[in-house]
């Protein structure tokens, strides 16, 4: 049993991205934490030596097929959840493989980015915005967004790139249209985040069954998931 499972998917040049996580990960991990990488990718013989040298027995990795874009996201909730038994870690986080890891992880903001809802997730920072009068001197500061935000509030009711298709299962009211969340990050209780998983992959296959795909994939799904309700957001 680990204390955290970091999961990505990683096809084709992502591998090389995601080979780059592990390696801005080295020194910067609290050490008394557990962690197990899961990866699924379609090309499991390509990983360097010294990637498996460095993560031995904590690297579990999940061989899926190299599909098209945007499958290897849009699909990224059925590859966790068909990956679940394979999942050791009390807590579970998705990273884009193209991320990296700049100032490390630890025990304390786990547990603040999880809260009590068991399920964290991360303002999208091309949307955030400051409350109250910040908002006001953030406008004032810098006065580029003041139209970009407009037209963002007319088409979609609140700043995000929410789903506007109703036809699709990624599509919320606009009375329920908060706070938009990055998809490239997200954590929380193992069994809360596979409840998730298997929610939203079923309700990717409905409207793939439909011949429809969210605009912005994974991301305008799992956005339709948290909207209306209450989990801990935190801060880009």
């Amino acid at each position: 049993m680990s204390d955290l499972t970091i999961f990505s998917v990683a096809t084709d040049r992502y591998l090389n991205f995601w080979e780059d996580l592990i390696r801005s990960s080295m020194g910067k991990m609290d050490k008394t934490l557990e962690i197990q990488w899961l990866v699924c990718t379609n090309k499991p013989n390509e990983i360097s030596q010294d990637i498996r040298d460095y993560l031995g027995k904590n690297l579990v990795i999940r061989e899926i097929a190299g599909e098209k874009w945007p499958f290897p996201t849009l699909l990224r909730y059925k590859y966790l959840k068909d990956s679940s038994d394979a999942i050791s870690g009390e807590l579970l986080m998705h990273l884009d493989a193209d991320m990296k890891i700049e100032s490390g992880i630890s025990v304390a903001n786990l547990t603040a980015m999880v809260g009590n809802s068991g399920l964290g997730f991360v303002s999208h920072p091309g949307y955030y915005r400051p409350n109250g009068v910040s908002r006001g001197l953030f406008y004032l500061q810098n006065p580029i967004f003041i139209l970009r935000d407009f037209k963002f509030f007319l088409k979609f009711g609140a700043l995000g790139a929410w789903e506007n298709n109703k036809k699709s299962k990624a599509y919320i009211k606009r009375s329920l249209r908060k706070n938009y969340v990055c998809g490239g990050i997200w954590i929380g209780k193992t069994e809360k985040i596979l409840s998730m998983c298997r929610e939203l992959d079923s309700n990717i296959q409905l409207d793939l069954a439909n011949g429809l795909i969210a605009t912005y994939h994974d991301e305008s799904h799992l956005n339709a998931f948290i909207s209306g309700q209450r989990y801990s957001i935190s801060l880009p």
